[in-house]
């Protein structure tokens, strides 16, 4: 599984993940070699949960796929997380508070910004990935955090 993220995360370089210099710079690789069922699992801890679990019932190809949109949501909620969150998560110092929201927890708020995600952040990442894919998984990884029992929110599909 870590060498499908491992070329999840290749398919940024030259886009979002620009000033990352390897992969090996990338934590969620980091989290894929700890064990996900820690006591205290932040937001990359449950990335990679869903990413084991997904991999249980998909094939290599789609689990490919979810790997890249997994990277992408990640890179999404670090870019908008702490604007977004800051006022309702507060570290006990500024000192303390990672610099990667995912780092920090509160998957709790994950599902808010999959607005932003597919209507902010994929079209200015240049990420080859469809809108509708990208809703669509956007879509089943929210409705599995809240089957989950990792936040309270649901995202409902409006069709027009």
């Amino acid at each position: 599984m870590e060498s499908i993220v491992q070329d999840a995360v290749k398919a940024f370089q030259g886009t979002v993940l620009r000033e990352r210099r390897n992969t090996a710079e990338y934590p969620l690789l980091e989290v894929l070699g700890t064990s996900v069922k820690e006591e205290v699992k932040n937001c990359d801890g449950v990335f990679c949960e869903y990413l084991a679990q997904v991999g249980k019932v998909v094939n290599s190809d789609y689990f490919l796929t979810v790997a890249k949109f997994i990277v992408l949501y990640r890179e999404c909620v670090n870019r908008y997380g702490w604007a977004k969150f800051g006022d309702r998560v507060k570290p006990d110092t500024e000192e303390s508070q990672p610099k990667e929201y995912t780092a920090a927890g509160h998957v709790e708020f994950i599902p808010e910004l999959a607005n932003e995600l597919v209507l902010s952040y994929l079209p200015e990442c240049n990420y080859p990935i469809a809108v509708a894919d990208c809703t669509s998984l956007a879509v089943n990884f929210c409705a599995w955090l809240f089957n989950s029992g990792y936040t309270c929110l649901k995202i409902v599909s409006v069709k027009k």
